[in-house]
């Protein structure tokens, strides 16, 4: 796939264009000396020439207080560059992402703001982003219209620095504390980006990072992390005097859309474990095994945990921040899987000598330093200590399994469904590290569909190991 990106030099246009290289993406980043939007000719010639099947369109005029003084110019580029781009994509009959702003609603009430409401700008750059919408909504068929609100980055300027830079010349900042939004790290916004404009979803999103604060509990948490001694004082709206430009109070934006995909996916693991829980317990009703109430505990905990998944996105459109209900379930979960498989095996199978089974120390240890680098550490270190108990004591049961004739080979299968089962949570693990679930395209998409199914396996696997 070959996308042209423009405004590669500012903070999103260049993490895209990362993002894409290091996928295989061919990316072609454009900023003004290569291709001026405003130039409907040069716009036409460069995209036509760049033969590319997409264009994701980063770059804006974005001085919002400026923008006052400077209309034309403001309208010029966010207006009339996009209607520019827009008429290429149209003729080429290629993907266009436009990439606008909370800054076309009014900013009034307390109530996210949802991708279909009705839009009411409040200042020029507002304006300018507004219409460039009604164009790219007029022109292409296949368009992604992506609203973006409070974005920082790496590259180009952002409210992070200037907040920095303030700090360090002043020692104070008085930052407004009447607006409420989600920052937005410009490296997650480019993996989503990426992962949207290699699907067909087409239409209008908010693309934002969890969370709500006001500008001034943004800036005490840049200063408290950069370890500076930066007195803050919170200040409303109209006690500011250098904004020309009237900003929204609330850039609170619903992502509902952008969590179909992941509730998707939530809620059929709640429907294969719950189905599993009521099998699993059925068997035990029938037998009074103790393998099937350790399965029934094992299927009971997972449900749980995609039960509370599933709800809280359903009841708020976002991911939840905050995981205990449903780590607690899937550690859980875990616990009753080990406790189930050392049920099933033998005095002799659990001492069976093995050096294959220090590929679980081997691949688990590494995955677990890996994954405490991006989430929850404690979390991190119970759930893939569990992993590596449990899979050192599939291999060595697996092998000692072949060893044997009768009953004991058929312990096999089971420990081969748990092999798979621990293989597939560390491919879903890892590429939850590199790609997001909302999309379809997504590995993770695809790994967590591949474990709900193994989830299920596991039932006729234990069936198999405790036939008598």
């Amino acid at each position: 796939m070959r996308v042209l990106v423009t405004g590669v030099k500012g903070q999103l246009g260049h993490d895209v264009v990362n993002e894409m290289e290091k996928r295989g993406i061919t990316p072609i980043g454009v900023d003004l000396a290569e291709m001026d939007i405003t130039d409907k000719e040069a716009c036409d010639r460069v995209i036509t020439e760049a033969n590319v099947d997409a264009v994701i369109h980063c770059a804006a005029y974005t001085a919002v207080d400026a923008a006052e003084d400077n209309v034309d110019v403001c309208m010029k580029v966010n207006a009339g560059g996009t209607r520019n781009i827009a008429e290429v994509c149209k003729k080429l009959g290629i993907k266009m992402m436009y990439i606008s702003t909370d800054y076309v609603f009014d900013g009034q009430g307390t109530r996210p703001w949802e991708p279909d409401d009705e839009r009411h700008p409040l200042n020029v750059y507002g304006q300018s982003k507004y219409e460039g919408e009604l164009a790219v909504e007029e022109l292409v068929e296949k368009f992604f219209t992506v609203r973006i609100a409070w974005v920082f980055g790496v590259n180009g300027k952002n409210f992070i620095k200037t907040m920095l830079r303030i700090g360090k010349e002043r020692g104070a900042a008085s930052v407004v504390d009447d607006q409420i939004g989600s920052p937005t790290y410009t490296y997650d916004l480019a993996r989503l980006l990426v992962d949207m404009i290699q699907t067909d979803k087409y239409g209008r999103y908010h693309a934002t990072n969890e969370g709500l604060c006001s500008w001034y509990e943004f800036a005490c948490e840049i200063f408290r992390a950069a370890g500076m001694d930066v007195k803050v004082t919170p200040v409303h709206s109209d006690e500011y005097p250098a904004a020309k430009a009237k900003r929204p109070m609330n850039s609170r934006m619903s992502k509902r859309r952008m969590v179909r995909m992941e509730l998707v996916s939530n809620l059929s693991q709640f429907i294969v474990t719950l189905l599993g829980f009521c099998l699993s317990g059925i068997w035990y009703l029938k037998s009074r095994a103790q393998a099937y109430f350790l399965l029934t505990c094992f299927y009971g905990c997972f449900a749980l945990g995609s039960l509370y998944w599933t709800l809280y996105l359903l009841l708020f459109s976002e991911t939840p921040q905050v995981f205990y209900v449903s780590e607690f379930g899937w550690v859980a979960s875990v616990i009753f899987l080990y406790l189930l498989q050392y049920g099933l095996s033998t005095a002799e199978e659990r001492s069976f000598a093995c050096r294959k089974a220090l590929l679980a120390l081997l691949i688990g240890v590494p995955l677990c330093m890996f994954y405490c680098t991006f989430g929850d550490v404690l979390s991190n270190l119970l759930w893939c200590g569990m992993m590596i108990v449990i899979s050192h004591h599939s291999i060595r049961g697996l092998a000692y399994a072949y060893t044997q004739t009768g009953t004991a080979r058929e312990l096999r299968h089971f420990h081969i469904g748990v092999l798979c089962y621990t293989a597939v949570e560390y491919a879903l693990w890892t590429s939850g590290c590199f790609w997001s679930g909302a999309s379809i395209s997504s590995p993770y998409c695809w790994f967590d569909f591949l474990l709900t199914l193994c989830l299920l396996a596991l039932l006729p696997a234990t069936g198999k190991a405790v036939v008598r």
